[in-house]
């Protein structure tokens, strides 16, 4: 499904093209790409008719320069200097996974948040996906608390109403007619509109608006991976797994970068403490600020030392992990991780994995699954981040307070070397996740009870319309049995005479 691109012309004011804008409309790709979005327009035409350079600043020049000075994790001890590694990664010109298309509602409109910035989403007449900023320009309510219109958009608190390109249609409380002068028209009146488009069934926003991103979100797909929808892999037919962490990004991607963990936090479940064998990792290749870097390894267990695993893990900026297990029966395991930062605190994860030369009975059982009913199955996806969850929630307040940030960590062995690449590649991206407001990532909420950390309601199904589906379900069963179980009663009693 391609992303729409805005060319609302009433919305606009003349303004000169960038460099990089000037180069994106003569680049070929780029042409094809907004073509295949459904543009009329040729790719200089697609930029002149963006909504309102100047207003959108406050989304894309401003947010896009925020690396300049953005407070960075204990800024005083950092000694890389970005400028000269390859300079500061700008986290808003990226495509970010937010959740799989079918949680979201198609009759109300559904909010997300990315990077601490407030997003809306809904679906218009057309079937496809609108995304603005979750705020409108009258008084700036939230756009989210308002209901769909004919398939626009309609603002709660007065009623304005705008399409998916941000362009304001209706403002009920204007005089009618008004032509070219009716407050609609003017480009204060539009809302900001953001690229968003769905590939391998999640949803995804790039979340920078203005004249230069429909442009060079069109030149950049998302960071997907082809054996995730490969019918001969099993499992690629599956959904993700999702769910939303109190536990902030940096912690949870270097611990995705360190597998030694399972042995100890997954005791248990998938792993065991005392089955621990020294593991060989290392560096392959540049830690690089826009391509990320990876990590070899060997298996961490005697189990995976004698069935010869051989491991790769790549992170690819901004908010996605590939982990590749092979083993020597030749059989292969492919993980998908996305990582996608929320807000200081707060972590989105959706995983999926895909697997080749499988023995049959494991293909039958990863083929039962897909028809299970989601609502159940999901039930049972919240054990592993669990306890992950016991260790990444302290570990990071404690991360925050310590004089020195992760200087104060003793990395010392080689299956240290994920958690090292790691934190050289962030300083090396500008020291920080690029939040708005140049908020931090130590901008902490209070440490979390444990009955918290475990609400998988907050966590997941608040989000997951099939598992909302199966609790009102489940509520009418027990509604069902209540009544049944009174009818009954009184059925005896009137046999009883009672």
């Amino acid at each position: 499904m391609a992303y729409r691109t805005p060319a609302d012309v009433s919305c606009s004011r003349s303004f000169n093209l960038s460099a990089r804008t000037a180069r994106l409309a003569q680049n070929p790709r780029t042409c094809r790409l907004l073509a295949g979005a459904g543009s009329n327009h040729g790719a200089s035409a697609a930029v002149a008719d963006k909504v309102d350079e100047e207003r959108r600043s406050s989304h894309s020049t401003a947010e896009s320069s925020h690396t300049a000075t953005r407070p960075r994790f204990h800024d005083h001890e950092t000694d890389t200097d970005p400028s000269k590694e390859g300079g500061d990664f700008c986290w808003t010109k990226h495509w970010y996974p937010l959740v799989p298309e079918d949680y979201l509602s198609t009759t109300k409109p559904n909010p997300l948040t990315l990077l601490g910035r407030e997003f809306v989403v809904w679906k218009d007449s057309h079937g496809e996906w609108g995304a603005l900023a979750d705020q409108c320009p009258h008084r700036l309510a939230p756009l989210s608390d308002g209901k769909i219109v004919d398939g626009n958009l309609a603002c709660g608190y007065h009623g304005w109403e705008f399409q998916a390109d941000g362009k304001c249609i209706n403002i009920p409380s204007a005089s009618p007619g008004g032509g070219a002068k009716s407050p609609s028209q003017s480009s204060r009146a539009c809302a900001s509109a953001f690229p968003v488009q769905v590939k391998q069934g999640l949803l995804w926003i790039w979340p920078e608006s203005g004249a230069d991103a429909w442009l060079e979100a069109s030149a950049e797909p998302p960071v997907t991976f082809p054996e995730m929808e490969d019918p001969s892999w099993a499992g690629s037919a599956g959904d993700y797994g999702f769910q939303e962490n109190p536990a902030g990004w940096a912690v949870m991607t270097e611990n995705a970068m360190d597998p030694f963990h399972a042995l100890f936090v997954h005791d248990g479940t998938i792993s065991k403490a005392d089955d621990a064998v020294s593991m060989p990792m290392s560096i392959t290749g540049d830690v690089d600020a826009q391509q990320g870097f990876r990590v070899a390894h060997d298996g961490y267990t005697t189990k995976q030392k004698k069935d010869g695993l051989k491991a790769l893990r790549e992170f690819h900026p901004p908010c996605t992990i590939r982990t590749e297990y092979t083993y020597a029966s030749g059989m292969k395991v492919v993980t998908c991780l996305y990582l996608v930062p929320i807000k200081p605190g707060t972590t989105r994860t959706m995983i999926k994995f895909a697997t080749s030369g499988l023995p049959g009975a494991a293909n039958k059982l990863f083929k039962l699954a897909g028809v299970l009913p989601k609502g159940l199955t999901h039930a049972f996806g919240h054990g592993l981040v669990d306890q992950d969850m016991r260790v990444l929630h302290k570990q990071e307040r404690r991360l925050a307070a310590a004089p020195r940030g992760f200087r104060d960590y003793y990395l010392p062995t080689q299956a240290d070397s994920g958690v090292t690449a790691f934190w050289r590649w962030l300083q090396k991206a500008g020291g920080d996740v690029g939040w708005a407001n140049q908020a931090s990532s130590f901008d902490l909420a209070p440490q979390a009870t444990h009955a918290q950390l475990l609400d998988h309601y907050a966590r997941h199904t608040q989000y997951c319309s099939h598992c909302q589906k199966t609790i009102k379900g489940i509520d009418q069963a027990r509604s069902a049995l209540l009544a049944g179980s009174l009818l009954l009663a009184a059925w005896v009693s009137l046999i009883k005479g009672v």
